[in-house]
């Protein structure tokens, strides 16, 4: 599924499939992760196509398929590297903190979840990141707290 790059051709295709395909896609995403296959792994092909995630966040914004690029990237996270990948290219984390005010409650919700575990997962990660972008991220923070958005300003101070 790797090798074949069948796992690229899926993520790219998933808003045009059924509902039912993509919740599948996204299981098949999370087990291929969590099986560890040495150089042949869904998480060093991610590595080493760092462009995939990044279109799964930049797709975030779009409610059919926020669930399901969301527990895939909650799956991604967990992998220290991916994480990596995530915190350090400096347009995800804007794109991140849109999705947090987002119209869109699904949408919110799951930013917010996402968020939670890159930034409380690999404590040791995000500190050398929240050292080096502090005055950026809580700026972007501090506008999520004073929210107009009840919603948006509750789970922010979670």
């Amino acid at each position: 599924v790797v090798k074949s790059e069948l796992l690229g051709l899926l993520l790219a295709r998933l808003p045009l499939l059924e509902f039912e395909c993509r919740k599948d896609v996204a299981q098949v995403f999370s087990s291929l992760l969590r099986k560890q296959a040495g150089e042949h792994s869904a998480a060093a092909w991610l590595e080493g196509n760092p462009e995939v995630l990044l279109a799964m966040v930049n797709a975030y914004e779009q409610p059919e398929v926020t669930l399901n690029y969301g527990l895939m990237l909650r799956e991604a996270i967990r992998h220290e590297r991916l994480a990596l990948i995530l915190l350090w290219h400096d347009p995800t984390f804007a794109t991140l903190f849109s999705c947090l005010e987002s119209a869109h409650f699904d949408v919110a919700s799951d930013a917010f979840a996402t968020c939670r575990d890159l930034l409380t997962r690999h404590k040791a990660c995000v500190a050398t990141f929240l050292q080096e972008h502090y005055d950026r991220f809580f700026e972007q923070y501090m506008m999520l707290v004073t929210s107009t958005n009840y919603v948006t300003k509750r789970q922010s101070l979670k």
